[in-house]
């Protein structure tokens, strides 16, 4: 049976009714107002009633309180009115907010919410600008907040930086550690240069003491030169990662060409088409890497993956299953993360299992599955999530996933047209799945309401299921199980279309 949701704590009620009457205020002086010449049609700005009530709170809440209240009403650009969250932010953004996120607004609220954000976010050390697409007509606004958060550390700023931009923070913005600019396709050497040793800067410290990531990726990155890659390698000396550039590998053989000796602190490497020897060039230059993602790889490259010692996490695109294979049984032992995908050649389970028995996340798309046999002596015992998208699972490999991955807590299959309740059933009568939070099977016409009695039986921490919509079940008996659910407080959300979010490859947890 899931588990009973837990009893709110009185801190979330308290949170909750804080953020509701901050929202009530703000809704009744924009609607009731008595104060003359208060127009909301101009800039909203607090009026003096909100004025009151944000010196209210800022002596009663710790900035950590007002941080979280403000970013949970940013967050709900859906729910709640671009106005109310504007308001919201002149109204809790004070002294000791640490971090913010900004989240999705109008465009013709961008010039507003980049003068709040400068004007009284001196202190902000987490700025998330993602939906933010600055335009020509407002980087004067974004150039001008920028140059009073100067104690920013970790900032998010996508598709829309330019040299400017950069000058700016190489100027103002010397504590800066970690620059997401991922998408931005007008950044030059020059930007950079005035980024990372900008003669003009406010302090005596500058950017290469701080800086560790850069993330240069994304779409548009295509277009970037590798020269900006080479020069923040030479000039960051704890730079760890370039995020998804994918360009790295070729920059570290240039760099390697020209000093064999020098070696880098990379930890994260992204690269495309590399050859063998690029992938010679990156072991001598970056023996620290951790994670690496290597799409379409040439010639044997993938083959030397454990010259890298410290290689743990590993991401491949357009691959031979072969190659894969003399890779694993070299270093299958030290992988604890493994990211396949469009696989060429049909993958054995078992195989995969067996060569990497501490591994703990693996996912999957594109890939023919193979498997002859629904047991094995160690394979997949240690795995807590399985991510299998876009490729038909037999019913054989299901058998082996229920029977092996003991341990797993989140489990995605996606094409299990040949899945049956029995063959599920079955499987689970000897090997509950003790730990398993959410699972999302995708294309399982087979399966009917009898499957999801029995993961409900069997499974004491399932909280999330999902695809419903594909599954031989009709709606109302999804929605009487909902309500069965509400009434005895059993914590499990019932998904008609999959997970709400997502899932990503996340290469290095510190980072």
């Amino acid at each position: 049976m899931p588990p009973y949701k837990a009893v709110h704590s009185l801190k979330a009620f308290a949170k909750d009714k804080v953020m509701y009457n901050v929202c009530a205020v703000i809704l009744d002086e924009i609607f009731f107002t008595e104060e003359e010449n208060w127009d909301i049609f101009g800039p909203p700005r607090l009026s003096t009633r909100l004025s009151i009530v944000r010196d209210i709170l800022a002596s009663s809440l710790t900035p950590t309180l007002l941080e979280d209240l403000l970013n949970t009403i940013l967050s709900k650009d859906e729910a709640v009115e671009a106005t109310v969250r504007y308001l919201a932010l002149q109204l809790l953004l004070v002294e000791g907010v640490r971090n913010l996120m900004i989240g999705n607004f109008p465009e013709s609220y961008y010039e507003w919410v980049l003068e709040a954000t400068g004007l009284n976010g001196a202190g902000i050390q987490t700025l998330d600008l993602r939906g933010v697409w600055i335009r020509e007509e407002h980087r004067y606004f974004l150039i001008k907040a920028l140059r009073k958060l100067q104690d920013v550390r970790k900032l998010t700023l996508r598709y829309t930086c330019d040299d400017e931009m950069l000058a700016t923070l190489g100027k103002y913005c010397l504590k800066l550690q970690k620059l997401d600019i991922s998408g931005s396709a007008r950044v030059t050497v020059d930007g950079l240069k005035q980024l990372c040793e900008n003669t003009s800067r406010t302090h005596d410290t500058h950017l290469t003491q701080t800086l560790q990531i850069v993330d240069l990726g994304g779409p548009g990155s295509q277009n970037l030169s590798v020269d900006l890659a080479c020069y923040l390698l030479r000039t960051l000396p704890h730079l760890v990662s370039l995020g998804s550039y994918e360009r790295t590998g070729a920059a570290l053989e240039i760099l390697h060409k020209k000093c064999p000796e020098k070696q880098f602190g990379l930890k994260y490497l992204h690269d495309v088409i590399t050859t063998s020897g690029r992938h010679f060039a990156i072991c001598k230059a970056c023996p620290h890497l951790q994670a690496i993602y290597l799409d379409s790889p040439k010639d044997i490259a993938v083959h030397f993956l454990d010259m890298l010692d410290n290689l743990s996490e590993v991401k491949l695109h357009k691959v031979r299953w072969n190659d894969v294979l003399v890779m694993l049984k070299k270093m299958g032992s030290r992988i604890r993360s493994l990211f396949l995908l469009t696989v060429f050649g049909q993958v054995d389970m078992i195989e995969l299992g067996s060569l990497c028995p501490n591994l703990i996340r693996l996912e999957i798309h594109n890939v023919s599955l193979s498997c002859s046999d629904t047991t094995h002596r160690n394979a997949f015992h240690g795995i807590k999530e399985l991510y299998i998208y876009n490729s038909q699972i037999s019913t054989t490999c299901v058998k082996l996933i229920m029977n092996q991955c003991l341990n797993v807590e989140h489990l995605t299959l996606g094409d299990c047209a040949q899945l049956t309740d029995p063959a599920i059933i079955l499987s689970m009568r000897d090997h509950s799945l003790r730990h398993v939070k959410e699972i999302w099977f995708g294309v399982a016409q087979n399966l009917t309401m009898r499957t999801i009695d029995a993961l409900i039986e069997h499974c004491p921490l399932l909280t999330s299921l999902g695809n419903l919509a594909a599954w031989s079940v009709h709606p109302d008996d999804i929605n009487l199980l909902r309500v069965q659910c509400m009434v005895t407080n059993v914590d499990l959300a019932l998904h008609e279309y999959g997970p709400d979010e997502e899932e990503q490859w996340i290469p290095i947890e510190a980072i």
